[in-house]
């Protein structure tokens, strides 16, 4: 068997239909139609080196001509640090151990000839030589405005048809949550969390079954309607009071 059948086979074994898909979908169900629907593709996906390389010379030009610029005309110093001296075996251990214990120190101070003194001064101009200056986290810190903002403002821009409900639900959990903190209810706080995400799993499961396309009836949707239902309304209502009764009855 050549290379090439090899490779053939290894590639047909990763892809099979059988693995990837239900019954009645194949490969070409996924393929683009003139249909309104974009299915999204694998050549999707090389996109992602390119982007990540515009990403990189973006943040750099970025970082080097506007925010370093920018932070020492409000005042800003690039700190200069003095240089540690090479030295294999305090470099070996620095790398396993920035702060070394007295012991090993020694030991280090006989190994290059050096005293304790010049081996703990050595780990301390070698620490400062890693520091970043605060100019170069002024940077950063403006590389990652720019960036979250652009990620927010897109989240923004690019609203779905719930864009709103989910908007309002977050902000309601979120101020539930705060609530629970200032109130010294963690107890319930963190139950609202294990309640609230342990549906998602079967909301989401229903969405991948939505998204396959399958013709599935409504007798079988409204087992999984029912249990979202019971799940958001009774147990978790039912938890919550049976915690806080427990709560009141130690106190």
């Amino acid at each position: 068997m050549d290379a090439l059948t090899l490779w053939k086979d290894i590639k047909a074994t990763f892809w099979s239909e059988k693995f990837w898909f239900p019954k009645n979908l194949t490969w070409e169900s996924l393929e683009n139609k003139d249909d309104g629907i974009y299915h999204p593709q694998l050549n999707d996906l090389y996109l992602v080196l390119p982007i990540a390389v515009f990403l990189s010379l973006f943040r750099i030009f970025l970082e080097r001509y506007v925010f370093c610029p920018l932070g020492k005309n409000l005042g800003l110093k690039e700190e200069k640090y003095t240089r540690a001296i090479y030295y294999k075996a305090l470099e070996n251990a620095y790398r396993l151990n920035k702060r070394p214990c007295n012991g090993l120190v020694q030991g280090l101070a006989k190994q290059t000839d050096l005293s304790i003194r010049q081996v703990e001064r050595w780990f301390r101009i070698r620490r400062n030589q890693d520091k970043a200056s605060v100019l170069k986290k002024f940077a950063e810190s403006g590389w990652r405005c720019t960036f979250y903002s652009t990620i927010f403002t897109y989240g923004i821009v690019m609203l779905f048809d719930d864009f709103w409900e989910l908007f309002i639900h977050h902000i309601i959990t979120i101020l539930l949550l705060t609530f629970s903190w200032i109130q010294n209810m963690i107890r319930i706080g963190t139950l609202v969390l294990v309640i609230h995400d342990t549906i998602d799993p079967i909301v989401e499961t229903e969405d991948l079954r939505s998204e396959t396309e399958e013709e599935v009836s409504d007798e079988k949707s409204l087992p999984s309607l029912i249990s979202v239902f019971n799940i958001r309304s009774n147990a978790f209502s039912l938890s919550l009071l049976l915690h806080i009764r427990g709560t009141f009855l130690i106190f």
